[in-house]
């Protein structure tokens, strides 16, 4: 029996663990997504968030995660290597996971106060931080200058948005709807067709609201768009984004992705991170954030079984490695 395909992720939050403080590492095992835990997990690609909230320390924040990154890459070099852009080819990098930075907020882009005319030299200069990026949120869960995240029902799409999004097209850039609201990811899909971008669109970090109602769920009409659009969907492995009692449920929104038309979509976007580090009123809101045995980046392999039981070996592929890869040659080679 061949070994199952190595899963390929989307998401996950090791930057931001690592910049809380000088004394964490990345062998860390309270990160969930820690380097031993991804090679345990033997997750070969990994998109690696730099994340934020909406307040005036965001660029900061951004600045130290972009040091975390580039630290990471530095002292990690016989485990972990940039993944290369420019070159075709597969996600392996001869044994190492290949890394890739995305900004999961755009605050950072643009300060209180900034004008919109800086937003293309904000984005230069984190590139150049940070190396290309894979893919940029406008938004987290509030309202920002780009419009409302994944709680500011019914605001959509501003201009500073649109002119992010006019960026990101030149760049290669994908845009991630995970944290959008319903309005801005409709607003988006809406100019992307009107002024004739050249932007992939994913979810890089969501499950199926009609599978379990969460708000940082996908609706159907937005599922489709992603598929439509050839995009790419990360299935979350956090415990309230799934089910309230077992991470099986999992599968089912798998499956609902899949009778959508999904089959090249469907990828993981697992969103392992240190819970811990989040205030203790958010925190207590969940009684637990990730279900046992599926709460660290060493049960990817598990997970892809549970998800996949019964599928065709040519699906699972798809699932967990294929489907990243043609995204990537389909969208990004080319203009990195």
């Amino acid at each position: 029996m061949a070994p199952p395909p190595p899963p390929r992720d989307l998401h996950c939050d090791l930057l931001t663990y690592l910049a809380k403080t000088p004394a964490r590492t990345p062998e860390d095992r309270a990160a969930r997504c820690s380097i031993p835990q991804l090679k345990k997990g033997k997750v070969g690609f990994q998109v690696m968030a730099v994340f934020t909230e909406d307040s005036k320390q965001a660029y900061h924040e951004a600045r130290a995660q972009a040091r975390a990154f580039r630290s990471l890459m530095s002292t990690h070099q016989k485990e972990i290597a940039l993944f290369p852009f420019h070159e075709e080819g597969h996600l392996e990098g001869g044994g190492k996971i290949s890394a890739v930075a995305a900004l999961e907020n755009a605050a950072p882009l643009l300060r209180e106060g900034e004008g919109r005319e800086n937003l293309e030299e904000n984005l230069d200069s984190l590139e150049k931080e940070l190396g290309p990026l894979f893919y940029i949120s406008l938004t987290w869960n509030g309202e920002n200058r780009f419009g409302g995240g994944a709680f500011a029902e019914g605001i959509g799409l501003k201009e500073d948005g649109q002119e992010l999004l006019r960026l990101m097209s030149q760049r290669g850039i994908a845009a991630d709807i995970s944290h959008a609201s319903d309005a801005l990811a409709s607003d988006i899909f809406s100019f992307i067709e009107k002024e004739k971008l050249t932007l992939p669109v994913i979810a890089s970090h969501s499950n199926t609201r009609l599978v379990h109602n969460q708000a940082r769920n996908l609706p159907d009409e937005l599922i489709k768009e992603v598929i439509r659009g050839k995009g790419l969907i990360g299935l979350n492995f956090v415990r309230h984004f799934i089910d309230d009692n077992r991470f099986e449920k999992i599968r089912e929104h798998a499956l609902h992705i899949l009778n959508l038309g999904g089959e090249e979509a469907l990828s993981f976007g697992a969103d392992f991170f240190a819970a811990e580090d989040l205030p203790p009123e958010r925190y207590r809101l969940h009684a637990s954030w990730y279900f046992d045995d599926f709460d660290t980046a060493e049960s990817m392999p598990g997970a892809l079984e549970a998800i996949t039981e019964g599928f065709s070996a040519d699906l699972k592929k798809r699932i967990a490695h294929s489907n990243v890869q043609a995204f990537i040659t389909r969208h990004m080679h080319g203009k990195r």
